[in-house]
């Protein structure tokens, strides 16, 4: 006890003797780390099968940890007004059965091997993912395998899905945010797949049988249209191995996946409001449609982005910190194979909807008008480059990096010049970046409030024609300015 007392007493004169000599007039000044030092990226490497299925896979022996993750090229953006949401029914279904197995079989085997398994599905492609201990790797790729070639699909089961998706569409319907995100999409895409979240709407949901969603599978799960992922403690012959006991002699096919052209329809801004009584706050969307993932202006819109849009942007600062009227302001860029949208967004008090337009308003103005200064534009794209590591601290992050290399068909070398790209930026940049990219007169603003308390002072805003529309974004009522 005495040892301890005295040990808590020089520890506390040692410290009391440190901080007595700092000099407390003097900021401190944070050291500027190289983001090579903290960060090795990863060497990926390629196997091409004569079936058509490639091969990606990245060695790291840190941990006795495989990722797999198998990439269909095919998402929710070929899907039609009359099936949204086949794809991510396709994907919740695949381990609900097998021929040999029951889904809580499935689940059973699973957990007895330590493994996670998942599949979900994007506008570009489904994924499924397997982690599993390297002890057990091949236990867990043959039940992996098992539910990629012999899914079952069971009526029952099925059902179950289907309600569990339909209840969750229903619930969406009375989250303001949800709702102001669902109708900004089909503002912008119209009849195209990307004006429908991946998950559908209630009308196409109960209209998909498990017929339809046999007939996916069928066309799309082919080895000519999908990518095999490795990513931990594996090397190239472990690899071939698992690859020629399971799926050397899945059978290419002829698959048509192509996403309906978009076409951009440029217009004067327009707002559209979604009444909501007694709201307390209104939500708030702003923005159009813009790039897809392969636009060459990428790594200078990670910094703009970064510069507007960011929880330390000059939307937050001004929105948030500046005039308190939200929690938070954001915006982002979102890349798909075609022209994502990009979008402003936030949930504001409602006696301030039509002071937080202006202000939302006035921050993609100036980015798109006004050079950043030396200070800011440092702070930001420092901010970029040293969020990296973080992005590729695991090998289920590493996992997704690649399926983007797969899904956007990048170049193999795409991660050894990343943060060249990146540090290549220039303040000019983003200035003509922002020219280019953002469009202030050809804005779709959809506000999600009560309509009785906002929209007198959205008309003086004299921002353009103001619709109010349900929450499928029908138009209830045109108003003029």
């Amino acid at each position: 006890m005495t040892k301890t007392i005295l040990n808590i007493f020089l520890f506390f004169t040692i410290m009391n003797t440190t901080f007595s000599q700092l000099d407390r007039t003097i900021v401190p000044t944070p050291k500027k780390i190289s983001p090579e030092t903290l960060l090795k990226l990863p060497n990926v490497e390629e196997i091409k099968l004569e079936n058509g299925l490639r091969i990606l896979f990245v060695e790291n022996s840190k941990l006795p940890i495989v990722n797999s993750q198998l990439v269909i090229h095919t998402g929710s953006s070929i899907e039609t007004q009359q099936n949204f949401g086949i794809a991510n029914l396709t994907a919740s279904m695949l381990d609900e059965g097998t021929k040999t197995k029951s889904s809580l079989e499935i689940a059973d085997e699973i957990d007895y091997l330590g493994a996670n398994f998942s599949s979900s599905a994007s506008y570009d492609g489904i994924f499924i993912s397997l982690q599993t201990l390297k002890e057990n790797l091949d236990k867990a790729f043959e039940m992996y395998s098992e539910i990629i070639f012999s899914p079952s699909f069971p009526e029952n089961d099925f059902e179950r899905v289907k309600k569990e998706i339909l209840t969750n569409l229903t619930q969406q319907k009375d989250r303001a945010s949800t709702v102001a995100s669902l109708v900004f999409n089909k503002i912008l895409y119209k009849t195209h797949p990307y004006s429908s979240q991946v998950s559908g709407n209630e009308n196409t949901v109960k209209s998909i049988s498990i017929e339809d969603v046999k007939n996916f599978y069928k066309n799309y799960f082919a080895p000519n249209n999908a990518t095999l992922i490795f990513v931990g403690d594996i090397n190239k012959t472990e690899i071939e191995k698992l690859v020629n006991q399971f799926f050397l002699n899945w059978e290419r096919k002829s698959v048509e996946s192509d996403c309906p052209l978009l076409k951009k329809e440029m217009a004067s801004t327009s707002l559209y409001i979604v009444d909501k009584p007694n709201a307390p706050q209104s939500e708030i969307r702003i923005g159009h449609v813009s790039v897809s993932r392969m636009t060459e202006d990428y790594f200078k819109l990670m910094v703009l982005q970064q510069i507007l849009g960011s929880s330390h942007g000059r939307l937050f600062l001004n929105l948030r910190e500046a005039k308190g009227y939200t929690y938070g302001a954001y915006a982002n860029f979102s890349y798909r194979k075609q022209e994502g949208p990009f979008v402003a967004s936030a949930g504001v008090r409602t006696d301030v909807t039509d002071s937080s337009v202006v202000e939302f308003l006035y921050e993609i103005n100036r980015i798109y008008t006004e050079l950043v200064s030396d200070e800011e534009f440092e702070m930001y794209k420092t901010s970029v480059l040293q969020r990296l590591p973080r992005q590729f601290e695991t090998n289920g992050q590493i996992a997704d990096y690649l399926s983007s290399i797969a899904v956007y068909d990048l170049p193999l070398n795409y991660f050894s010049s990343y943060i060249k790209n990146i540090e290549s930026v220039t303040k000019n940049d983003i200035l003509e970046t922002a020219k280019k990219n953002l469009h202030p007169d050809n804005l779709s603003i959809v506000i999600v409030g009560d309509k009785s308390k906002i929209l007198d002072g959205l008309k003086k805003l004299n921002l353009g024609n103001i619709r109010i529309c349900d929450t499928d974004a029908n138009i209830l009522e045109d108003i003029t300015k």
